[in-house]
């Protein structure tokens, strides 16, 4: 278990600070190292597969490309992540950070956005299947799509 230590925080009064667990500092960099080989290798290949083979080129695959794309960029940014999970400072100055919080925002508020369009298509899918009909195209998901990301990057912009 980690020892707690007692500092003077410089307003006289003692802050407690926790030291990392050491299997948590051998832990987190681990899994984070699994999931970026494994996300961006299974994103990429999800990517590549879809916009190379032509039957590939549905309406429901338009939505998974984005998700793809959502988390490919995500998962970018997760080797900054572990480095500064070991050195325990952040090195790389105030671009990189504002880039790596601006990347995590952009797959968090993209994802549920994305999620939302797959879920309003499938809706009008099952529950009015004809008249919708003229809105399920995949020129329609790209719009609904470049929409969302349109609007996810302009709400991060200042961010």
């Amino acid at each position: 278990m980690g020892a707690n230590v007692s500092q003077d925080n410089g307003t006289g009064h003692n802050a407690t600070f926790s030291e990392p667990l050491p299997f948590l500092y051998v832990l987190l960099p681990a899994v984070y190292s699994g999931i970026c080989a494994v996300g961006l290798t299974g994103n990429t290949a999800v990517i590549l597969v879809i916009l190379r083979a032509p039957k590939m080129k549905t309406v429901t695959n338009v939505f998974i490309l984005n998700l793809a794309v959502a988390d490919g960029l995500f998962t970018l940014v997760l080797p900054v992540n572990i480095a500064e999970h070991l050195l325990q400072y952040w090195p790389f100055g105030e671009l990189l950070c504002k880039l790596v919080h601006f990347l995590f925002y952009i797959n968090l508020y993209g994802s549920i956005l994305l999620l939302t369009c797959i879920s309003v298509h499938q809706f009008l899918g099952v529950c009015h299947p004809l008249c919708s009909l003229p809105y399920r195209t995949r020129r329609h998901a790209w719009l609904g799509t470049s929409t969302t990301w349109a609007l996810v990057v302009l709400q991060l912009l200042p961010t």
